[in-house]
């Protein structure tokens, strides 16, 4: 079932093989991509700002909270394949979250997956509507796909949540989506 924002546990019955397979990946994503060609990865803004309707309904916060937003573009080949999007409320990072804040160009995988006391909540996936934040992001680059699918989960440290909403490119699926 969908969910008021697109979002859903279930793929699309119009997914792929290769799309359900990538948006339901379990593990890390840089770790995969980074099989499949030369990966770089390039910090494209990290803020403190209110939350959009859509941020806070994530987290279940009240609209406008204070979050911290970091958004990154991943490439392979020097060719643009991912965008993602992480955000959690800012007063979450001095206590749980404190290393996001200078993370750089460090992917996130690097201390999400190295610490035990985080744990991630299953996929969502959708197809991206123009009102979800992270198609702005990824329309700003360029992009002029009229399909631009997208997977998000929480991961969570004493009970603070990190949403990371992560959307695939064409160059990905026309070139490494195996």
């Amino acid at each position: 079932m969908k969910s008021l924002t697109g979002w859903s546990h279930h793929p699309l019955t119009s997914f792929s093989e290769h799309q359900i397979r990538w948006l339901f990946a379990p593990g890390s994503l840089t770790t995969q991509l980074k099989v499949l060609g030369d990966y770089s990865l390039e910090l494209l803004d990290q803020r403190q700002c209110a939350s959009t309707i859509y941020d806070a309904h994530a987290l279940s916060l009240a609209s406008g909270t204070p979050i911290w937003v970091r958004e990154v573009l991943m490439r392979l080949n020097g060719l643009s394949c991912v965008t993602a999007r992480s955000i959690t409320p800012v007063e979450t990072l001095e206590d749980n979250w404190k290393a996001l804040a200078e993370y750089g160009i460090c992917p996130l995988g690097d201390i999400l997956y190295c610490d035990s006391t985080v744990s991630r909540t299953p996929f969502e996936c959708a197809q991206l509507q123009a009102d979800d934040p992270l198609e702005p992001l990824t329309r700003n680059l360029g992009i002029k796909a009229t399909e631009l699918l997208a997977r998000r989960s929480c991961f969570i440290r004493n009970g603070s949540r990190l949403l990371v909403n992560e959307c695939f490119l064409p160059d990905f699926w026309d070139r490494f989506a195996k």
